[in-house]
């Protein structure tokens, strides 16, 4: 539900594929040797069906998407990826040092250690 998902965003928090099936992120999980077999098994099903209904399906469920669509949010992602905070993250990633982000002391910064509140 929503708290769950407050959560993992909020921490950050990395799923298992066990974890993401289970609580509907994904509903199938296929091993990293099979995942073009797969590919393939649902795309010859989905060609045994009429072309026209294939088609219209895709149809019905673009104009749904259109009518409710996300509201948008480049701002947002602009603010993140372009931040000081998100490039001191960046830079810590793969090493030791942890990204001290601290709201209203300016940008993140990479530095060894832990970090204080």
């Amino acid at each position: 539900g929503p708290s769950l998902l407050l959560e993992i965003i909020m921490t950050a928090r990395l799923l298992s594929a066990q974890e993401a099936a289970g609580i509907g992120f994904v509903h199938e999980i296929v091993q990293p040797g099979n995942i073009a077999a797969r590919v393939k098994e649902i795309a010859d099903k989905v060609a045994s069906h009429a072309p026209l209904t294939v088609q219209v399906t895709k149809e019905a469920i673009r104009r749904i998407r259109e009518a409710r669509p996300l509201p948008d949010g480049d701002d947002l992602v602009a603010k993140i990826y372009g931040s000081a905070d998100f490039k001191g993250a960046s830079r810590s990633r793969g090493t030791r040092r942890t990204a001290a982000c601290r709201p209203g002391r300016g940008p993140c910064s990479s530095r060894s250690g832990p970090t204080k509140p």
